[in-house]
């Protein structure tokens, strides 16, 4: 997982806590319409950061696509599922990213009202098609070392795969844009203050625990345990392979093939 996906993961817990939503007492804010003082210098790095982190998330990742694409000897199974990965990233770097520290740091939401819900659904389904292609390529790995002799993933299957992971993340996101919604609050008479923040649905009750559930499954506890296992499981092949009546010599043969099976290039 690259640096643009790990921004996002922490991005996601820090602006779910909604700052600036309903649930905060109006009473918090002042006259101006802020929670609390942000020093000018502070914003400015912010966003020097954050806009480094989205342009080079576009550009590294818009290379990697167009090296694969235009080279035929690249496009591999196992380039295609990275190639997913990228396509994921670059969709953050554009869309997501650049909207995620604004509301904590200006504490009001200062783009077009339809971003709001963009926004966080962008997020969630770049996350997902992240991790669950992370996933995939492990099951693939772990196919290819222990289980050579076994089908394997061709192009069209993996394409087929890539397309239902494209499917769960697209469908599974959609509360994110349909509850994601710009408040305004006012503070006194002539002060406006725009808020980005969720508003659950009353029905069907506790849909919101359920999701954020799901979530907490499906973008970590169940991948994190795939991963692990498959890699675990790799690592022990390799490394600990012994094959009785072998020379050494054609031993460490097979270790550098199980290795080459691992990184892809097989």
């Amino acid at each position: 997982m690259n640096i643009s996906t790990e921004t996002a993961l922490i991005d996601k817990s820090f602006t779910d806590i909604d700052y600036l939503s309903t649930d905060f007492p109006l009473t918090n804010l002042t006259e101006e319409g802020i929670l609390y003082e942000v020093p000018t210098g502070l914003v400015i790095l912010l966003a020097i950061l954050y806009g480094s982190i989205s342009i080079m998330a576009v550009i590294g990742n818009g290379l990697v696509i167009l090296v694969i694409v235009k080279n035929k000897k690249m496009q591999t199974v196992t380039n295609l599922f990275i190639a997913n990965l990228a396509t994921a990233d670059v969709i953050l770097g554009m869309f997501s990213i650049p909207f995620q520290f604004q509301a904590a740091l200006l504490q009001r939401w200062i783009f077009a009202d339809f971003l709001c819900s963009l926004a966080p659904y962008v997020l969630t389904m770049s996350v997902s098609l992240s991790v669950f292609t992370l996933t995939v390529i492990a099951i693939d790995r772990y196919f290819a070392v222990l289980h050579p002799l076994k089908p394997r993933f061709t192009k069209r299957s993996a394409v087929v795969v890539l397309s239902i992971i494209w499917l769960i993340s697209s469908v599974s996101s959609l509360p994110e844009a349909l509850y994601y919604k710009v408040k305004r609050h006012y503070p006194s008479p002539d002060v406006v203050v725009p808020c980005c923040s969720m508003e659950w649905p009353v029905h069907p009750p506790n849909f919101a625990k359920i999701y954020r559930m799901y979530l907490l499954l499906a973008q970590y506890l169940l991948p994190l345990t795939v991963i692990t296992f498959a890699y675990l499981r790799i690592g022990c092949h390799i490394w600990l392979l012994e094959v009785p009546g072998i020379a050494v010599d054609n031993r460490d043969n097979i270790r550098t093939r199980n290795k080459r099976r691992v990184s892809g290039f097989n």
